[in-house]
This record gives C-alpha cells, sequence and structure tokens, in this order.
C-alpha cells in the first residue's frame, strides 16, 4: 500500500508527485495549488471528487491549457486565479496540514515523467509548513480573479495564434486579449507594499 513519501523524483524509486495529491486527497477539505504551468486536471478532480475546496493559482501562458483552465473554472469545488507575468515561477501545494514544495508543475509531465525534486512539509513536523500558508494567501491577494470573460479571451488567444514557436510571441499576442494581472502593474509604492508585507509575514528575509 503506497504511503505520502517525504520526497518525491518521479520514479519507481523515488515516488511519482502525482501520488502525493491522490493519497492525501481521501478526506481533504481544502487544498491551497500555486502552479505557472496547469495542463492537467488529475490532481485537481482527486481532490473535488471528494469534496475538497481548492484554491488554485496559476499563470496564463502557452503551456497552460484553456480547456484544463476552463475544467477547473466550471468545477464548483474550485476558485482560480491567474497572474500573467513570468515572475510568478512558485511551484507550491498544500492540502490541509501537509504541504509539497519543489519544481513540479501541474503538468502530466511534471507530475509523472521529468526528473523533479519536491519535499514534502508537514505541519506539527516541519517548523517550514508554518510559513507557506501565509505565503500562499499573499500570492493569492494579489492576483487576479478568473471569470467567465477572461477565460473566453483566453481560449480566443490559442484559437487565434495557435502553437507559439516562443513562449514570448504568445505572451505578446496574449496581453492584446488579456489585461495583465495586478502583480505585473504593480509599480512603486504598491511593489513595495508587497514585498514589506512579505518581510513582515516573515516568510522571505530582510534584504
Amino acid at each position: 500500500m503506497k504511503k505520502v513519501r517525504d520526497t518525491y523524483g518521479n520514479s519507481a524509486a523515488s515516488g511519482y508527485t502525482i501520488d502525493f495529491f491522490t493519497l492525501n486527497a481521501p478526506g481533504a477539505s481544502q487544498a491551497f495549488l500555486a502552479s505557472p504551468f496547469f495542463s492537467t486536471f488529475e490532481p485537481i478532480g482527486a481532490l473535488t471528487v471528494r469534496g475538497c475546496k481548492v484554491r488554485l493559482l496559476v499563470r496564463l501562458c502557452s503551456i497552460t491549457l484553456p480547456t484544463v483552465l476552463r475544467q477547473a473554472f466550471n468545477d464548483p469545488h474550485v476558485a482560480v486565479r491567474y497572474y500573467t507575468s513570468r515572475s510568478f515561477h512558485a511551484k507550491l501545494y498544500i492540502i490541509d496540514d501537509v504541504a509539497l514544495v519543489g519544481s513540479a508543475n501541474l503538468t502530466d509531465a511534471g507530475l509523472k515523467t521529468n526528473r523533479e525534486v519536491s519535499v514534502v512539509l508537514r505541519k506539527g513536523r516541519d517548523t517550514g509548513f508554518d510559513a507557506l500558508p501565509a505565503m500562499f494567501n499573499l500570492f493569492w491577494d494579489y492576483a487576479d480573479v478568473l471569470d467567465e470573460e477572461i477565460c473566453a479571451r483566453y481560449e480566443q488567444a490559442f484559437k487565434m495564434i495557435g502553437k507559439a514557436k516562443e513562449e514570448q510571441e504568445f505572451q505578446d499576442f496574449l496581453e492584446k486579449l488579456v489585461p495583465a494581472g495586478r502583480a505585473a502593474q504593480c509599480q512603486g509604492w504598491q511593489r513595495d507594499r508587497f514585498e514589506k508585507a512579505i518581510i513582515s509575514s516573515g516568510i522571505a528575509p530582510k534584504i
């Protein structure tokens, strides 16, 4: 019988990242998931089919598929927010009192075949866990809400440009249809406020 590991590397010996979601799904009440690339609904579905409430934070880019984003948007158990900036690069997954932090995105490759490294942290066992919910909430608060209009515009962008040869090509085109998220627009005191919030929360060292 499989058990949740302390590390994942996507091999038979190190365990597959998807198992973190499927093994923690039974009995889960809430999940906070942050991944720039989002192209598979499998980990989300494993949670929501059991009634788990999910907050999903993604980046709108050439890798995040509109069909999968739509699937998440239509799930009544999922709230979706987004960034458009490349600076959003976090891969953080919190399911109740256990978290996974590492390199794996919410893609089939990231969860099953890529050579990734991810570490599991548990509340009450690992002190590093304590800062993670606050970190997620900061990113969540500064992200934009995915609504029907944005979802439709994103689908339109994919239909119009097709498969972009370069990510920047897609981003340039996307900006014409989807407004940049608030984090991408932060200037001056707004960006300072965001950085100060991170420092004061204790989740980042003061530089």
